[in-house]
């Protein structure tokens, strides 16, 4: 009797633990295609200040006109990316542990951007350098969000292709 009883404990045990896994399986899956569906539209809205800061300012040679874009609708625009993204409903470690490396990417983004501006402003050559390092960090942060997204996807049977480079 003992040994059905620590046997019937043991399949217990066992088909608790594999239940839970199969659990935390589901809940990842559904929070990637979440995570995606809610990225995608970000990303969609801060393509269109990508391509106008990058069309429109970049080469601009009013550059009174794109600091007020900058100032105005670009740095906004990312910081409203921000709070989109940290309201994304994820509970799961690896999908906040995601969600925080593209939010550190994003907030890298918004200071770049200033200390550009800052280092055109000033002549600054510091500045300028900084802007690369920054820059740097960024492009790192990017690289391994998707690293981490491609590695989670495969780990849990979610297909992740990403459509176009950044920046």
């Amino acid at each position: 009797m003992k040994k059905f009883l620590a046997f019937f404990l043991f399949l217990l045990l066992l088909t608790l633990t594999t239940g839970c896994q199969f659990v935390e399986k589901v809940n990842v899956r559904k929070e990637m295609v979440t995570y995606i569906d809610s990225m995608n539209k970000i990303i969609d809205q801060l393509a269109v200040e990508e391509r106008s800061y990058k069309e429109d300012y970049v080469e601009e040679e009013e550059n009174d006109e794109a600091f007020t874009y900058i100032e105005e609708q670009y740095i906004p625009a990312y910081e409203q990316a921000i709070k989109e993204i940290k309201a994304i409903p994820i509970e799961t470690e690896e999908m906040q542990e995601i969600r925080t490396l593209i939010v550190q990417a994003y907030q890298l983004n918004i200071q770049a951007v200033k200390t550009d501006k800052e280092a055109y402003e000033t002549g600054d050559k510091e500045l300028t350098l900084k802007y690369d390092e920054i820059e740097t960090k960024m492009e790192e942060l990017y690289a391994r969000h998707d690293d981490e997204m491609k590695r989670l996807g495969e780990e849990y049977g979610v297909e992740i292709t990403f459509e176009e480079e950044r920046g």
